[in-house]
């Protein structure tokens, strides 16, 4: 039963990172520009899931957790074959979907200066930072001792990889306890978060170090931010 006592552990480590600096931040910032509270979101929850890395029951160092440079020179590689393949792959993606779609705008703010640099800061570096320490540090790192063994699905990888990937897809559904409700529920988001999350996850495994996930994680939102941008500032001026 202990690997039961894991997993709802790991669940719960995520869940309540992300509720407590939800809360926090709405101290401070609720009303605010979407993407300036979405930073301090996120700001904070790096400091939790640290905070919670860091306790000495753990009798584990920080690198443990994946804070190291580990095949470096591997994780390059890597990235340097997922960048291409991603920019090709997202770029036809988005692009068909916006033109079968009519170009509907994909950003709800004006693209004034403040706004672009404030969105690209965090699509490009602060997500990955926060999310990966969470879900490829924090959950997987407490799953790992317990989940370690591997299956293929096309791919070897071992099943805290899998469970945290199926969290990080979770925490792209939006809801609401009081009354219970899902606000938020992208099929195709959901998909993409759940197999980038097994990549990511494979990352880790491979290097033992969360450079891989981190970069990895930034060079996808990254890129679709940057895309997002030249569309909506293409659409806006032809309309």
């Amino acid at each position: 039963m202990k690997w039961v006592l894991v997993f709802l552990l790991a669940f719960l480590f995520f869940f309540l990172i992300d509720r407590l600096a939800i809360y926090l931040t709405d101290i401070f910032l609720a009303g605010s520009f979407g993407y300036t509270w979405l930073s301090i979101h996120h700001i904070l929850q790096i400091f939790l899931a640290v905070a919670i890395m860091a306790l000495p029951w753990w009798h584990r160092s920080l690198s443990d957790w994946g804070f190291n440079l580990k095949h470096s020179d591997q994780t390059l590689q890597i990235l340097l074959r997922f960048s291409i393949g991603w920019i090709l792959f997202s770029t036809l993606y988005i692009v068909v979907t916006e033109w079968l779609s009519g170009w509907p705008p994909l950003l709800g703010f004006p693209l004034t200066a403040e706004n672009i640099l404030i969105y690209l800061l965090f699509e490009s570096i602060l997500v990955g930072i926060s999310e990966e320490i969470v879900f490829r540090g924090l959950v997987y790192g407490t799953l790992s001792p317990y989940f370690s063994r591997k299956v293929k699905i096309g791919f070897s990888i071992n099943y805290a990889g899998i469970i945290s990937a199926l969290f990080f897809a979770v925490a792209h559904i939006g809801f609401q306890f009081f009354p219970f409700a899902i606000t938020a529920f992208a099929p195709m988001q959901i998909f993409m978060a759940f197999a980038l999350g097994l990549f990511y996850a494979v990352l880790r495994e491979k290097t033992g170090s969360l450079l891989g996930p981190i970069l990895a994680h930034n060079i996808s939102d990254g890129w679709l931010s940057i895309l997002y941008i030249i569309i909506q500032s293409i659409t806006a001026g032809q309309s």
